[in-house]
């Protein structure tokens, strides 16, 4: 952990967590580095030490007694659960009963990314269940599979689509498989390429609508 301590106002993105600071502070340890600690029963949470102002990981346990001290996720405050209705991590703070068992879960625990959002990936179930597309927002989108057919599932064609046309775009012909994965063959506003299933990246050059036979990826579809 490495840090440069400067007198001056605490770094917005400290701000979010309601932290308060009396100095910036420079430092390369990140959520990141808190998130690569996550074990099956207990996520680390990025925080800060206010009175050396120092960064830290702060454990949030899933499972277990109930617990006298509420060690809640960054801006929540602490009674019996955890507060605050409006992102993934509350979502998940406030199913406090659950006890996590991947063959038999009783409640559905969202999947949270290091912004507190869903991941666009969510199974509910164990491994008899399945799992579905979601916003960052908690929304379903298209896409589901099984659990055990889910391993090469990112929803991250479902979650791009509903990203653009969030931002007010009315319409997007992205192709989606049915687990929200991309299909190879990609065409939008008359241009066609080649995408990587999984996250989307090109493998091909983009070609004019016309010229899409060329593309390696059109090989096996039939086109008029």
């Amino acid at each position: 952990m490495k840090g440069i301590f400067v007198l001056s106002l605490l770094f917005s993105s400290f701000l979010v967590y309601g932290q308060t600071c009396d100095k910036l502070l420079i430092t390369d340890f990140s959520q990141q580095d808190c998130v690569n600690r996550h074990r099956e029963d207990i996520t680390y949470y990025y925080w800060i030490n206010e009175d050396e102002c120092l960064p830290f990981c702060q454990a949030y346990t899933f499972q277990g007694p109930a617990r006298t001290m509420c060690p809640c996720p960054p801006a929540y405050a602490c009674e019996k659960r955890c507060s605050g209705t409006g992102s993934c991590m509350a979502y998940h703070a406030n199913t406090s009963d659950f006890t996590y068992n991947k063959f038999t879960a009783l409640k559905f625990k969202p999947a949270c990314n290091v912004d507190g959002l869903w991941n666009a990936k969510q199974c509910k179930g164990g491994v008899s269940g399945r799992c579905f597309c979601f916003d960052a927002r908690g929304n379903r989108l298209f896409g589901q599979a099984t659990y055990l057919e889910s391993q090469d599932m990112t929803c991250a064609c479902s979650r791009r689509k509903a990203d653009l046309e969030a931002s007010g775009r009315p319409y997007v012909s992205f192709h989606c498989d049915s687990m929200g994965n991309y299909e190879k063959l990609q065409c939008d506003s008359g241009l066609c390429w080649c995408a990587e299933p999984k996250t989307g990246e090109l493998t091909a050059p983009i070609v004019p609508e016309k010229a899409m036979i060329k593309l390696p990826c059109c090989k096996n579809i039939f086109v008029k």
